[in-house]
């Protein structure tokens, strides 16, 4: 993916062996009514 321009989406990923692999941990976006986007618009609609 990194070699296509899409390695700034995706989550590092690095390789013990060819058997395992680690991806370093982020937090999940909220999620209202079942979607993702940008929490700041959605504070700002509430208002």
């Amino acid at each position: 993916m990194k070699s296509k321009g899409y390695g700034h989406i995706f989550a590092p990923v690095y390789f013990v062996d060819e058997e395992i692999c680690i991806q370093k941990y982020f937090d999940a976006v909220p999620l209202f009514d079942h979607l993702t986007f940008n929490v700041k618009e959605r504070e700002a609609r509430m208002r």
